[in-house]
């Protein structure tokens, strides 16, 4: 689904299990980009999967991502299910002018934790913080990127 919220356009997308990116799955990438183009809003797509051949899923994200995010450009695309990969690579990486991220979760410790892993989006300043927590409840700055 593609929702335009006046200074947002949000997408947000199923899970395409085997990266097949079926016409449905295109056609949400459309509607988002067809919103963006009415509403000039920054426009930040939800994905389950990072894209492949980056720093956020490294080669076991999904083609189809990869593919997606070249064609329509979206400002934002946050994922996650590559639990590892920012801790392997990097919490953000750029495809284009297309801004990727996944908060990952912590290597080697349990996923539940009392903060979870998160990036905070400054849209205003242009920085993404990754927050990642340790695994017992504690929460660091882990990385910041200058978005631009």
């Amino acid at each position: 689904m593609s929702k335009s919220f006046g200074q947002l356009v949000v997408t947000t997308l199923t899970y395409d299990y085997g990266n097949k990116c079926s016409k449905y799955i295109e056609s949400l990438w459309e509607q988002g980009r067809e919103l963006r183009e009415a509403s000039g809003a920054p426009w930040v797509v939800l994905n389950h999967e990072p894209p492949r051949a980056t720093l956020v899923g490294g080669q076991l994200g999904s083609g189809a991502a990869t593919r997606m995010i070249r064609k329509y450009q979206p400002d934002w695309v946050l994922s996650g299910h590559l639990h590892r990969q920012p801790y392997k690579g990097s919490f953000s990486d750029q495809i284009g002018r297309s801004w990727c991220f996944n908060p990952g979760s912590p290597e080697g410790k349990s996923l539940e934790t009392d903060i979870p892993n998160h990036i905070v989006l400054d849209t205003k300043v242009g920085i993404a913080t990754w927050y990642a927590g340790d695994g017992f409840g504690k929460e660091a700055i882990h990385g910041r990127r200058r978005l631009g």
